[in-house]
């Protein structure tokens, strides 16, 4: 068999062309920039905190903090119990709506569970007819804020 004799090829040579840069001369103003104002130094407070001792921070006592929050705490509570009645479902009924009453407007006595009650309301018919009305028990409630 007979040998073949391979050419090589060169790969051809890239030519580099140069750019030409225009460069545009920008007229220089004479414009001052203005330069920082050094600020005034603070005298840092002497404090635990790192701040002034106005601040009710505590300055790092932790039972002070804990009064403080003891102290919202507390008025957070005290609005609540402010704000209740008007959250309160029926507050229009009567404390005492368990009482009932009979077609002639008289106290059913088996309904009243109050002991204290039922001691006043056995002197609380005024006109002596052995029926307690409605007045009648209003009175004798009333009487018995009275007496505390």
């Amino acid at each position: 068999m007979a040998t073949k004799t391979l050419k090589k090829k060169t790969p051809a040579k890239k030519t580099v062309v140069k750019k030409t840069s225009v460069k545009t001369s920008m007229k220089k103003t004479n414009v001052r920039r203005a330069q920082p104002v050094a600020a005034p130094v603070q005298q840092m407070p002497e404090c635990a905190c790192g701040h002034d001792c106005h601040c009710g921070c505590g300055c790092g006592h932790r039972f002070i903090k804990f009064c403080i929050k003891l102290i919202i705490l507390c008025m957070v509570f005290f609005l609540g119990v402010i704000a209740s009645p008007w959250f309160v479902k029926n507050s229009d009924h009567h404390m005492m709506r368990h009482i009932q009453f009979d077609d002639n407007g008289c106290v059913v006595m088996e309904t009243v569970k109050c002991p204290k009650l039922l001691e006043t309301l056995a002197t609380a018919d005024d006109d002596a007819n052995g029926c307690i009305s409605r007045a009648e028990l209003k009175s004798a409630m009333h009487e018995m804020r009275r007496e505390k």
